[in-house]
């Protein structure tokens, strides 16, 4: 890859004169994985990410250690960017449990409409990292799982629905089906009704709540 050039005081000089190859070689990794998702870190080359960074394998290592080190990385920044959407709707709405859910869902549905936000990203790289023992590169993604679906079962529960735990865990179905959906789907899939069938079972839930019968 060709860097770009830049003028700097008169003078034409390459983009990696520039940005120093850390940088570069962190933006490069991002667009690998963004673009190709994440594996178990064997299936990425360091070569193609020192190539995109016009750099080479061993500033690589020097700096990350390894394209596996990289990709872990990767995903705990992506938990972390995913994690401050649910921390905006409970800031928006700290006096309801129920706005802030739905609040919640409604960024669900809007970052499920792009493949390579980070929910979605995350939302592959389970996918794809799935082994029958645990390994060191799923830890996080569980993690980040788990609280996800107790969050929505704290949420249930703080508005005192009818079998919360039992609405959250649809919820949280529904949530997964939309990430999962857009895989296969292009832009105009059922996904887009996942506030709506979200509500629907809140009020089934609350109507059950009222008349005192649980769901069968």
């Amino acid at each position: 890859m060709r860097a770009t050039k830049q003028v700097i005081e008169g003078r034409m000089i390459p983009e990696h004169a520039v940005i120093p190859a850390k940088e570069r070689l962190k933006a490069a990794a991002g667009r690998v994985f963004q673009q190709y998702g994440v594996h178990d870190g064997k299936d990425f080359s360091a070569a193609l990410i020192a190539k995109l960074a016009d750099s080479n394998v061993g500033t690589l290592i020097k700096y990350f250690g390894s394209a596996q080190a990289m990709a872990h990385a990767h995903l705990l920044a992506m938990i972390k960017e995913d994690e401050a959407l649910s921390t905006e709707a409970k800031r928006k709405h700290a006096n309801s449990a129920e706005a802030e859910l739905l609040a919640w869902l409604h960024s669900v549905e809007l970052h499920a409409q792009d493949p390579f936000s980070a929910p979605m990203q995350l939302s592959r790289a389970s996918a794809s990292l799935y082994y029958h023992k645990m390994t060191p590169m799923q830890e996080p993604l569980k993690a980040w799982r788990l609280k996800e679906r107790f969050r929505i079962r704290a949420l249930c529960k703080s508005v005192e629905f009818d079998e919360p735990d039992r609405l959250a865990d649809k919820i949280w179905l529904l949530v997964e089906g939309a990430r999962n959906e857009r895989m296969t789907f292009d832009y105009d899939g059922p996904r887009l009704r996942l506030v709506e069938g979200a509500k629907d079972l809140i009020a089934a839930h609350r109507e059950r709540k009222l008349m005192g019968s649980p769901l069968s």
